[in-house]
C-alpha cells in the first residue's frame, strides 16, 4: 500500500500564518525520496530534516482544516530555512516537489526563510 500526503505551504504574515498553496494541486506522483528526505517517512538510512514534529501549535486555519487529523498518522512541518541549508538542490526529485519547493524559495524571497513552511499529514 502507498503512503499518501496532504499540506499546505504556509506563509507568515506580520503574525499570522495563512495556507497560500494546496500541495496535493502541484504534485501527481508519489516521491518517497521527498518524503524521506524532509520527513524520515517511507525509507530508513536517509539523512532526514523535520521528521514527526506534529502539527505546529500555530497552524494556519487552512492546515487545521485540511490536513486530516485522524485518517493520517504522522503530521510535521518543515520552514524554507531548514529546507534550503539541507543541499535539496542535490536530490532528484520528481518534477512537482521540485515546483513545490521553488515556490517555496519565492515566497521566502518576500515573507523571509523562517515565514515559510511545509505543513503535511501522511497515511503511514
Amino acid at each position: 500500500m502507498g503512503v499518501d500526503i496532504q499540506g499546505w505551504v504556509e506563509v507568515k504574515n506580520f503574525s499570522e500564518w495563512r495556507g497560500v498553496i494546496l500541495i496535493d494541486h502541484i504534485y501527481y506522483v508519489r516521491d518517497y525520496a521527498v518524503f524521506a528526505f524532509l520527513f524520515g517517512v517511507h525509507y530508513t538510512n536517509v539523512k532526514v530534516i523535520a521528521k514527526n514534529r506534529g502539527l505546529p501549535n500555530d497552524a494556519s486555519q487552512e492546515s487545521l482544516t485540511r490536513v486530516p487529523l485522524d485518517s493520517f498518522s504522522t503530521h510535521s512541518w518543515v520552514t524554507w530555512h531548514e529546507i534550503d541549508e539541507s543541499g535539496w538542490q542535490s536530490e532528484h526529485f520528481e518534477v512537482g516537489w521540485q515546483t513545490i519547493l521553488s515556490m517555496m524559495k519565492v515566497l521566502a524571497s518576500h515573507y523571509g526563510d523562517d515565514n515559510v513552511r511545509l505543513v503535511v499529514a501522511f497515511s503511514v
